[in-house]
């Protein structure tokens, strides 16, 4: 999980400039994207599990929005425990042609309930989507973020997590 094709993705796409002649009906506009990523968690101590993510994004060019991320890990439904992730902060978008970019950050929790009770620990998360448009108001997401959980006897646990999905995008007006 060390690869660095992912940044060097999001790095092309917000160094983008628009001439000033193109048409701006490529832009995705301003409005709410709703998607779905499968995402692989891999925390610090080579422990890894995959999540469904459901993502809300608000998207205004060069501006800061809220953005909500709620994750569900199935392998430990099959044993009968609730296991999820949430994040809620702010995405700063950055608008190219046919796409956006979203520098995220904002606090995370691990929330746990299973059979003998429940636990949760609290954190930050920063990092970076990518919204690709398809046709229509379809799209495809890229997410790379890191995660820092405060556990308390611990100095913390961190995770990497890397996230493709699809996302509906705002329609043009």
């Amino acid at each position: 999980m060390k690869s660095w094709v992912p940044l060097g993705m999001l790095l092309l796409i917000a160094s983008g400039r628009s001439a000033a002649a193109q048409d701006r009906s490529d832009w995705i506009p301003p409005g709410s994207a709703l998607g779905v990523t499968v995402d692989r968690f891999e925390f610090d101590d080579d422990f890894g599990l995959t999540a469904a993510t459901v993502h809300v994004s608000s998207l205004k060019p060069n501006t800061l929005t809220p953005e909500f991320a709620a994750s569900l890990f199935p392998r430990a439904i099959a044993s009968r425990i609730l296991f999820t992730n949430l994040d809620v902060g702010g995405a700063w978008n950055v608008p190219a042609p046919h796409a956006t970019l979203l520098l995220r950050g904002g606090a995370s929790g691990l929330f746990v309930l299973g059979g003998e009770g429940g636990s949760a620990i609290g954190g930050v998360h920063f990092g970076a989507s990518i919204l690709l448009k398809l046709e229509g108001r379809s799209g495809l997401r890229f997410d790379l973020t890191y995660r820092l959980y405060f556990t308390p006897y611990e100095e913390g646990t961190g995770a990497v997590t890397l996230g493709l999905g699809i996302t509906s995008l705002p329609a043009i007006r």
